[in-house]
């Protein structure tokens, strides 16, 4: 945890551009682990491991197999949060992945690339917008309001 600490200090003492890999600065000790150890590996958080897979192959088997692995006990608070297809067990689970698996077909997707396209730049050319604004060209903006949205 000290280790830990040391990294997302050092991870967040440095400014980053927009188009810049989020993924060291935001969780910068996972990152360090992946690039360590490989796309599957353990973590421990003191006394708990955590497993992550991140072979697509592996992905697929442990989702269909949801008897075989469950999903982690969590913080009561949490469902408060985020409640949803990636919080639910069981039974649960398997009705709602069928009611959603449809959308996740590669032709629908293929069908809703270009919405995606669109609705991404705009978000991108307005953060664009705020940064050129500012002296230097650069700037740290809260995005969380229009991810949300």
């Amino acid at each position: 945890m000290k280790d830990n600490s040391k990294i997302i200090k050092e991870a967040t003492s440095k400014p980053i551009n927009l188009s810049d890999n989020i993924i060291p600065r935001v969780h910068p000790h996972f990152h360090l682990s992946l690039r360590t150890y490989g796309k599957n590996l353990i973590v421990w958080l003191g006394p708990r491991p955590e497993v992550y897979i991140m072979e697509p192959e592996l992905i697929k088997e442990v989702s269909n197999r949801i008897y075989d692995f469950q999903k982690p006990l969590r913080n009561p608070c949490r469902k408060l949060l985020a409640n949803g297809l990636a919080a639910y067990e069981g039974d649960q689970w398997v009705k709602h992945r069928r009611l959603i698996n449809p959308a996740f077909h590669a032709e629908t997707l293929t069908k809703m690339m270009p919405a995606f396209h669109h609705s991404s730049n705009e978000m991108v050319s307005k953060w664009e917008k705020l940064c050129l604004a500012s002296a230097d060209g650069s700037c740290e903006l809260d995005v969380w309001k229009d991810i949300k949205a």
